[in-house]
């Protein structure tokens, strides 16, 4: 995932920053992984109604 959004981006930055959140989301406990979700969750569904609009292929 990390070589195709960031190429640049070293593989150990993009671990370090999902263990962050995981040690974040396991800290304060699980109200904290609903509310990362509930509002995460609009960006992802807006992100591939966008993502689908513009990549369809168009009926020739």
């Amino acid at each position: 995932m990390a070589t195709a959004i960031l190429p640049n981006t070293p593989i150990e930055m993009m671990s370090l920053t999902f263990c962050l959140l995981m040690g974040y989301i396991m800290y304060l406990g699980i109200e904290v992984l609903a509310r990362t979700s509930e509002i995460s969750t609009h960006y992802l569904f807006g992100f591939f109604y966008c993502w689908q609009s513009f990549y369809l292929p168009v009926a020739a």
